[in-house]
């Protein structure tokens, strides 16, 4: 998935010398090289396939990949990916970059989500870590989905803010 790609380079490079085409160019070839190399074991492939769900009372059912007249029969041809790409420089060693793509998937989605670590403190305030969410489509938008705590001596009461 070239855009997918695309988001990473401008994500994760470092900042070019200037915002001409050179410097970008070479920023993002630097992102490239110090990406450390996949292997097939690296990535997990899938397949869409039929799917029947029920909804107010009314059964509703979609093909598979592989009901497709036009797709040969038996095709092992990979219809969704998820990879978690490593950098290896001191800005994101450690850090893992989750991509995946798909089609035949639910919704038709593409975000970039930064998932901020857990910190001791976050201790005080359960459920889920932050993240700064950055919407390409459909809707664009950007947004920080925190947990905060609701008023009170439980500890278990957390609720996301958006």
């Amino acid at each position: 998935q070239n855009h997918l790609l695309q988001v990473f380079l401008w994500l994760a490079m470092e900042p070019p010398a200037s915002l001409d085409r050179d410097n970008i160019m070479k920023a993002k070839c630097n992102l490239l090289k110090a990406t450390q190399t996949i292997e097939l074991k690296d990535v997990f492939l899938g397949q869409f396939g039929p799917n029947k769900w029920t909804a107010g009372g009314v059964e509703h059912t979609e093909p598979g990949y592989l009901d497709d007249e036009t797709v040969p029969k038996g095709s092992k041809c990979a219809t969704y990916a998820a990879v978690a790409l490593q950098v290896n420089n001191d800005r994101w060693k450690g850090v893992p970059f989750m991509l995946r793509a798909g089609k035949g998937l639910d919704e038709r989605l593409c975000e970039v989500r930064v998932t901020f670590k857990r910190q001791a403190y976050n201790g005080l305030v359960g459920g889920n870590c932050n993240e700064l969410v950055m919407r390409i489509q459909p809707d664009e938008a950007i947004y920080l989905k925190t947990m905060n705590k609701m008023p009170g001596w439980q500890k278990d009461r957390a609720v996301p803010v958006v």
